[in-house]
């Protein structure tokens, strides 16, 4: 707060055009001069009751755009948290699902791989086990039967 008021901006500032048009972008530009000038007692005595006026109602509508953007943003705010938990939620789904396939491709495999073995033992069993007649329930310790 090291520069002064600017009473010239303020003095030029038609307030009711503002209001009535709802102005916000004039609002916007005098804030800077309201919220980070020195005001101090001589700036009192120099200036007149209708600027002072001005100056409150002017800070008034400020703090009521303040609390509209403030109130926005906390909408904003709401609704993008809650796409963050829907998206929360759709991952958890997509992720089961992929657990479920791979679950389901690592039983596939092991099917195979069962299959495949009890094929290649019909084919040719390991030494020392029995072998079975093709033609009969007959089981044979050798090849030779």
């Amino acid at each position: 707060r090291t520069d002064p008021m600017n009473w010239r901006l303020l003095h030029s500032l038609d307030l009711d055009r503002v209001i009535r048009e709802g102005d916000v972008d004039t609002i916007q530009a005098h804030m800077d001069n309201i919220t980070y000038a020195r005001f101090s007692r001589e700036d009192l005595d120099a200036t007149s009751d209708d600027a002072l006026v001005k100056v409150v109602r002017l800070a008034q509508l400020s703090m009521e755009f303040l609390c509209s953007m403030c109130a926005s943003s906390q909408h904003l705010l709401q609704g993008l948290m809650e796409k963050v938990r829907d998206q929360q939620i759709q991952l958890k789904t997509v992720e089961a699902k992929g657990r479920g396939l791979q679950q389901q491709r690592r039983d596939v495999g092991a099917r195979q791989r069962r299959r495949s073995q009890g094929r290649d033992s019909e084919k040719a069993p390991p030494a020392g086990s029995t072998r079975r007649c093709l033609y009969c329930p007959k089981r044979f310790s050798s090849d030779q039967y």
